[in-house]
């Protein structure tokens, strides 16, 4: 995950890098925690490079890991599925259960980014 966020923020967006993590992080997927999954999903985002399927396998460990998620995380990971239209009511559900216990840490930029993620899959 780290790499991968490393090449998208230093503007490395070279297909067959993303293509490479893609396919290896779908390997051990199962063992990241929320950070890495917000990381890869905001690396992948920044790097323009749409993986449906990579974005199925974080959504479904997102969920198994909500608790484990900040505000600022999950408005990040939620940034990078909207601007995709990557539409995953299950995930956008989760979230929504957990606002109570994330509502008191969200800093402005946060709800604005979370709101507007939901607004933008509607």
């Amino acid at each position: 995950t780290l790499a991968a966020y490393s090449f998208a923020k230093l503007g490395f967006h070279f297909p067959h890098v993303f293509e490479f993590a893609s396919r290896h992080a779908k390997e051990v997927i199962r063992d990241f925690t929320a950070h890495q999954l917000q990381m890869m999903a905001v690396a992948f985002q920044r790097a323009g490079v749409r993986d449906v399927a990579l974005f199925q396998e974080m959504s479904i460990q997102a969920q198994r890991r909500m608790a484990q998620f900040n505000a600022e995380s999950i408005a990040l990971l939620l940034r990078s599925f909207s601007l995709f239209d990557i539409k995953d009511e299950s995930l956008f559900t989760r979230v929504v259960v957990q606002l109570p216990r994330l509502i008191l840490t969200f800093r402005p930029i946060d709800i604005a980014t979370t709101l507007n993620a939901f607004a933008r899959l509607q």
